[in-house]
């Protein structure tokens, strides 16, 4: 479900706090759970006398880290176990991105999925008021990099055999060092005439707590690129995240204006804005080899922008284990 509106204004197209309550405490008087996965919009969980709430802090367009959908499934298992009357309802702001990456989570955990593109396909079918004409496509998991965290889940239950009632267990922490990343055939045209003059700032932040690790200003012209990193250490959570903006009041030096971007000291001019072109999260523990390569149909944002991003573009992350 999405998030309750607790606020007169979101009423008109969330459904009200005092509704989503009644519903609960109508049907599901002391025995119900509610997963809050929408951090950015707080509201009175109070008003949910008899059951309970369990808060989950998960950005907006961003996957639930690894931990978080373990500790998910874990809290979900404990919970059903109490009573065969318990019931689990999630919600994110709008009840696709973050919620199915929880709902495929749990629908491959409990076998009622085969595989991460069967519980995609059902979360995607039952969320989709199909007798809708007007909708042009199904409501399912949101971003490339949340499809690619329920494709985790997925590979580690197989590799644990750790299925309901088994616990997961978190991996064991590996290391790698990050050489660079590379755009090959990845802009348009309209893209480099659009952002013509502006830099290409790359990010690699913690995913899970949201801290900036390194950063990079883009080098070379036309629709490749690539962003150096010499030896950037990674593990765990890791997001990518590409910004544009203009160099107006940046320092000169390269190193020192993307490392003013990386930590959020510069916010862009009063005309030219910082702004996120493209991205992707992945977890350290699932990489294959020394390459990750990422065609443009498995970018964030870059995938639903074909007049700026390539349909054919290779996103390339170099890496050496530590």
């Amino acid at each position: 479900m999405s998030v309750p509106a607790d606020g007169w204004l979101m009423q008109f197209y969330r459904n009200p706090l005092t509704e989503v309550v009644r519903f609960f405490e109508t049907f599901h008087s002391k025995s119900y759970l509610i997963i809050n996965a929408c951090p950015e919009i707080p509201y009175n969980e109070a008003a949910f006398r008899t059951g309970q709430v369990e808060r989950f802090e998960v950005k907006d367009h961003r996957p639930p880290p690894l931990a978080e959908l373990l500790r998910f499934l874990a809290v979900a298992q404990a919970w059903s176990a109490k009573c065969r009357q318990n019931v689990t309802a999630v919600h994110c702001r709008g009840g696709k991105g973050r919620t199915g990456s929880f709902c495929c989570s749990w629908l491959l955990y409990t076998k009622e999925a085969e595989d991460a593109e069967d519980a995609l396909n059902f979360f995607a079918l039952r969320r989709t008021d199909l007798e809708k004409k007007r909708l042009s496509k199904v409501q399912g998991v949101e971003t490339p990099s949340q499809v690619r965290y329920v494709g985790y889940v997925d590979r580690l239950l197989r590799e644990q055999m750790a299925y309901l009632p088994a616990p997961v267990s978190v991996p064991c922490s590996e290391e790698v060092l990050l050489d660079s990343v590379n755009a090959t055939e990845f802009f348009t045209e309209q893209f480099e005439l659009q952002f013509r003059g502006h830099h290409l700032v790359a990010v690699l932040q913690d995913a899970s707590s949201g801290r900036s690790l390194a950063s990079s200003l883009g080098q070379g012209t036309g629709n490749s690129k690539v962003w150096p990193f010499g030896t950037a250490r990674l593990s765990g959570d890791v997001g990518l995240v590409v910004y544009t903006c203009h160099p107006d009041g940046l320092p000169a030096d390269r190193e020192q204006a993307a490392a003013l971007i990386s930590e959020g000291a510069w916010q862009g001019s009063r005309k030219c804005k910082i702004k996120e072109a493209f991205g992707c999260f992945f977890h350290v523990n699932f990489l294959d080899g020394e390459v990750l390569k990422i065609p443009t149909a498995e970018v964030d944002q870059a995938c639903k922008r074909p007049e700026l991003f390539r349909p054919k573009g290779m996103l390339s992350l170099a890496f050496k284990r530590a």
